[in-house]
């Protein structure tokens, strides 16, 4: 369909059907479907002022974090317990993990975020050593994603393992486990976690107990 050049309309120009179907039906259709070129005449596309292009294409993923819920974990091996840190007025909670022993937290299965986009779901450990920590521990993140269908098997091998020999320190520390890192395939699928610390091991050279603080996921969401 071709643009029809508009009509200078004077009194007495009689309103057919044909005539308005070309000045009007016909023009605000070619004009709903062409792409503009940019050649002379034919106009190029532009934003109007205050406004803003919008589609997938003009969006860019970013980065989201998901945060897992400490209070819902569970002491999956050993005696890892979910205690208030410091006295009151300067406290926080979290969970322990012993030294000279393996204590590990599992945690429920959780759904990938519906604003997932793709690739890898990232988890990281917010944790701190014991008063005047000192030396490595030695903490083990592991993960799996599971599908609807999909046997949930306690003792299935996980996707992603990785451990890590961290400096202690009573300061806050954040750790990416980037190797233990899982992809899903739609936000229709759940991710299992376990956290745990092999305090027995001979890499594991800390004598205080390991604060996990915090747990949580980094991914690239679609906006």
């Amino acid at each position: 369909m071709a643009w029809n050049v508009p009509t200078s309309w004077t009194s007495l120009i009689p309103m057919t059907k044909s005539r308005l179907d070309e000045q009007i039906y016909d023009n605000l259709t070619f004009l709903g479907t062409h792409t503009h070129s940019g050649d002379p005449g034919d106009g190029a596309t532009i934003v109007l002022a205050g406004l803003v292009e919008h589609g997938a294409s003009k969006h860019s993923d970013i980065t989201r974090r998901m945060d897992v819920p400490l209070r819902e974990a569970v002491s999956g091996v050993g005696a890892a317990a979910y205690t208030m840190q410091g006295s009151w007025g300067d406290v926080t909670s979290g969970w322990v993990l012993r030294d000279a022993v393996t204590d590990g937290l599992a945690f429920r299965l959780f759904p990938v975020p519906i604003d997932w986009a793709s690739g890898a779901m990232t988890p990281v450990v917010a944790w701190y050593g014991g008063t005047g920590a000192t030396g490595d521990v030695r903490l083990a993140v592991s993960c799996m994603v599971i599908s609807a269908g999909d046997a949930e098997d306690p003792l299935g091998t996980d996707d992603a393992t990785q451990t890590q020999d961290l400096g202690a320190s009573v300061n806050l520390r954040v750790s990416t486990f980037a190797s233990a890192a899982v992809t899903p395939t739609a936000t229709t699928e759940f991710i299992r976690l376990t956290v745990s610390r092999a305090g027995a091991h001979a890499n594991d050279t800390n004598t205080t107990n390991a604060i996990i603080a915090a747990v949580y996921f980094e991914y690239t969401a679609s906006q």
